[in-house]
């Protein structure tokens, strides 16, 4: 069996970690679904298996709502500014919420920026 190349390597990785199902990164990569599996089982060597799944689990979740991780990285930052400034979600949430109700939102951005 010839070797597999890296990048193919990597790209299996990556679309496992997206989600994606072994037959369809086999027939992406042009390899077999018994290689997709020995591909991810030698990565996961060594590594605590439970936190990739976990990773893949909440991607493969994300995934099927229509959030990327990108969104998801938003959504840490935005946490960690809300954990900064001392308030709590409630707060935060009923504040956003009126925002999005008022007519011109973004007015009202604009002042608390000011203000801030």
């Amino acid at each position: 069996m010839p070797a597999i190349d890296a990048r193919v390597k990597k790209q299996v990785i990556d679309q496992w970690l997206s989600g994606d199902n072994r037959d369809r990164i086999a027939a992406n990569n042009g390899i077999g679904a018994g290689t997709v599996s020995n591909i991810i089982n030698e990565w996961k060597k060594g590594v605590e298996e439970s936190e990739y799944d976990s990773i893949r689990e909440l991607t493969v979740s994300l995934k099927k709502q229509g959030i990327g991780l990108n969104d998801l990285a938003c959504s840490v930052r935005l946490n960690n500014y809300i954990k900064n400034i001392g308030t709590n979600e409630d707060q935060l949430e009923s504040f956003i919420a009126n925002l999005a109700n008022s007519p011109e939102p973004e007015k009202l951005i604009e002042v608390a920026n000011h203000v801030a």
